[in-house]
């Protein structure tokens, strides 16, 4: 009877599922910040700031994410590993900082970079 009284309600579940996916705040992606490492899991997101982010998570290879830049602006994604990961774009290998607890890297517009991290 109460079920739809707000629209909202209806889309909680996906929209934990997806903070549990990705999480985007103050201009950083944070790919898989509650997701379980024992659980494969991938999605497709648009995120504020002018990206789309694919990404996939598997326990045995690690993760990879696809990045579309559609305003080339830089790309800042939380990393707490020691190791930095590689990111092309195009097939070209781009340079990769590190920021405090972020990684970033600088796209292009329209273009989509490859960034792999290793486990």
């Amino acid at each position: 009877m109460y079920a739809l009284r707000i629209p909202e309600d209806n889309y909680l579940g996906v929209a934990a599922t997806t903070e549990m996916l990705l999480q985007s705040q103050a201009g950083v992606i944070r790919l898989f910040p509650c997701w379980s490492r024992k659980k494969k899991a991938a999605f497709v997101v648009c995120r504020r700031g002018g990206f789309i982010v694919s990404a996939g998570w598997d326990p045995t290879s690690g993760l990879r994410a696809e990045i579309r830049s559609l305003t080339g602006e830089p790309c800042r994604i939380r990393w707490v590993g020691t190791r930095l990961p590689r990111v092309t774009c195009e097939g070209r290998h781009l340079p990769v900082r590190r920021e405090g607890r972020e990684i970033v890297f600088q796209t292009r517009r329209d273009s989509v970079c490859e960034v792999r991290f290793w486990r």
